[in-house]
């Protein structure tokens, strides 16, 4: 996936989403709670594969939305990183209006411990949101609700002085 060849890396995440939801049904495979989460992870991983072409930025958004759903049911766990995705791929594909309801989402569903370090990040996408939107009073509101001691609350913090 790294080297670049999405067609190899799809197909082999494709097979694994396969394999992996059907041994989470099954009575000899994972328990549900096991499979399900590494379902969420191939389907994220098979997403992520796709949001850097605009050609198939698309289809990483679809996929994400029914992920999202599907955790909102059956992988709460789960949920503030898919909507962090699904948020990242609407971004990406410049769709800035429709990035924010889930990346506000999961910034609230963030908190604690490791938590803060991606909430950062989604913060940061927020703003960058709100900023290509010309939303300035947003912008200021979600530097605000960045964690101290964050590098790109640093940066920001200088570039405002």
């Amino acid at each position: 996936m790294k080297a670049g060849d999405r067609g190899f890396a799809g197909e082999r995440i494709d097979r694994a989403r396969e394999l992996v939801l059907r041994s989470a049904q099954s009575e000899t495979g994972y328990p549900w709670q096991i499979g399900s989460r590494y379902y969420v992870q191939v389907c994220q991983n098979w997403a992520r594969t796709r949001l850097a072409d605009p050609a198939t930025g698309d289809a990483a958004v679809r996929e994400m939305v029914r992920l999202v759903g599907f955790c909102r049911t059956d992988e709460r766990d789960s949920l503030p990183e898919a909507l962090s995705l699904l948020g990242l791929a609407l971004f990406r594909l410049g769709r800035y209006e429709q990035a924010i309801a889930p990346l506000q989402e999961a910034a609230r569903e963030l908190t604690g411990g490791i938590s803060l370090i991606r909430r950062n990040t989604v913060v940061g996408t927020l703003i960058a949101a709100f900023d290509a939107l010309r939303r300035g009073e947003e912008v200021e509101r979600w530097v605000d609700e960045l964690e101290p001691g964050d590098e790109l609350l640093d940066r920001l913090l200088a570039e405002r002085s």
